[in-house]
């Protein structure tokens, strides 16, 4: 059981109260234990800073940066897991009115449409 070895009480005592701890510590499957600890490491039960949460989330996705020695394949990865909490905590991701009708207002604009 090396994973909860490396967990802190606290998130110990988290995935306790989450009711599959049990049988997944039982059983040893350490791939459904990394998702518990994953969703809880990106709860937002405390509505008061779901906008904080949700913007940070979106920032992470928006600011991501392939470095010189990652691998197509690696960015990928990266950003398909950013684009999963963001998902998870209830935002998506491209459904920006704001940012969409400023871009289509600018398009339209280079384009001699509108003003």
């Amino acid at each position: 059981s090396l994973i909860p070895g490396q967990c802190t009480e606290l998130t110990r005592t988290q995935l306790k109260s989450l009711g599959e701890w049990e049988m997944n510590n039982d059983t040893s499957d350490a791939i459904k234990l990394l998702k518990l600890i994953k969703s809880l490491s990106h709860q937002t039960n405390d509505q008061k800073y779901y906008p904080l949460s949700l913007y940070m989330a979106k920032r992470s996705v928006y600011t991501l940066r392939q470095g010189l020695y990652t691998t197509n394949t690696q960015i990928f990865e990266k950003l398909k897991a950013r684009v999963e909490i963001v998902e998870e905590i209830g935002g998506t991701i491209g459904d920006d009115t704001m940012i969409v009708e400023n871009e289509f207002k600018t398009y339209l604009t280079e384009e001699g449409i509108a003003d």
